[in-house]
């Protein structure tokens, strides 16, 4: 094992912390084997770990090396070739294998200079690319309707539970990401279907989005002030203080018919040119630090989030409903 002390990554509200202090981590994506250009402090690294995959890392493990002598950490990017049905057994299997040989090739060994690990990547409309078996179809139909939003939060909330399982069979403090290409999806679905209440122990990279009030990286060539994943070195923005919050609507009252307020919101703030977070029902005493002003809509509050946006207004907060936001 090795002697040097891990910084573990850590998300704080909006921003990165490594071993206590503020990190903007700035991450090359290219091929193994790569000269990194000056001006990274960081290395993705892909691994391909299908379940026809030999799981010999030699040659992304050497270049680990090769990195890590020049001062770059590792952000470990695995191919587990997830498309089978979530629910087949076998692939599981595989990909519990495969984090398994990870955790003692890569892990054990280079841990201390680990940014973290890329478990998937994928569409965020989650729907787009899902395998469904005969019995998901029928849960769905029960659970949306006709309404291809809820449809949407369906395969999420399958997607979500399966990573959770997969979470278990990684080190508890491995730094975890998951990477999301926005294309195509409105910003305010965009922020239900990536609430960190689904996500909670994951660290996002999004791609196609600028300023959207998302936690993690950004990812391709919109540069964010938390830290990128790019092929090319970005300017990274000066962090202003994030002084506003956005409540997410609580589970069980989203629709696609019910976000028009959030998206008025959304648009409005980023309009001014507001920094903002959002903030998740579950999590509004957990996320309110920092904040002066929370902007919600009673009508997807529960009788809980209520109660929780009293204790904010009583502790010297601002409450501003939805219709503050004009179109």
């Amino acid at each position: 094992m090795p002697s040097e002390t891990v910084l573990e990554l850590v998300w704080e509200l909006d921003h990165f912390e490594r071993g206590g202090e503020s990190f903007v981590p700035q991450t090359y994506e290219g091929d193994v084997g790569d000269v990194v250009p000056s001006g990274f402090n960081a290395v993705k690294i892909a691994l391909d770990a299908g379940a026809k995959a030999s799981l010999d890392w030699s040659e992304a493990l050497n270049y680990a090396e090769a990195c890590v002598d020049q001062g770059f950490l590792i952000l470990w990017d695995i191919d587990l070739a997830l498309e089978r049905p979530l629910s087949d057994q076998l692939q599981f299997s595989a990909a519990a294998l495969a984090l398994g040989e990870f955790s003692k090739q890569c892990w054990q060994q280079h841990q201390s200079h680990t940014l973290g690990l890329i478990l998937h990547r994928a569409s965020a409309s989650f729907s787009k690319d899902f395998v469904w078996t005969p019995q998901q179809q029928d849960a769905a139909d029960s659970f949306s309707g006709d309404d291809p939003f809820l449809r949407a939060l369906y395969c999420r909330d399958a997607w979500a539970q399966f990573l959770r399982l997969l979470l278990a069979k990684l080190p508890e403090d491995i730094p975890v990401f998951l990477g999301f290409d926005a294309k195509g999806v409105a910003p305010e679905q965009l922020a239900v279907l990536l609430s960190q209440e689904a996500f909670e122990h994951f660290h996002f990279i999004v791609k196609g989005v600028e300023g959207c009030g998302l936690p993690g990286l950004s990812w391709g060539f919109r540069p964010s002030s938390a830290g990128y994943l790019s092929p090319a070195i970005l300017s990274v923005p000066t962090q202003e203080p994030i002084l506003w919050g956005v409540c997410l609507p609580a589970p069980e009252l989203v629709s696609a018919s019910k976000l028009s307020g959030l998206r008025k919101a959304i648009t409005s703030l980023q309009e001014q040119k507001i920094p903002f977070r959002f903030v998740p029902e579950a999590f509004i005493h957990a996320h309110w630090h920092g904040l002066d002003t929370l902007v919600a809509d009673d009508a997807t509050l529960s009788r809980e989030g209520r109660r929780k946006l009293q204790g904010f207004q009583a502790a010297g907060g601002e409450i501003l409903s939805f219709e503050w936001c004009k179109e």
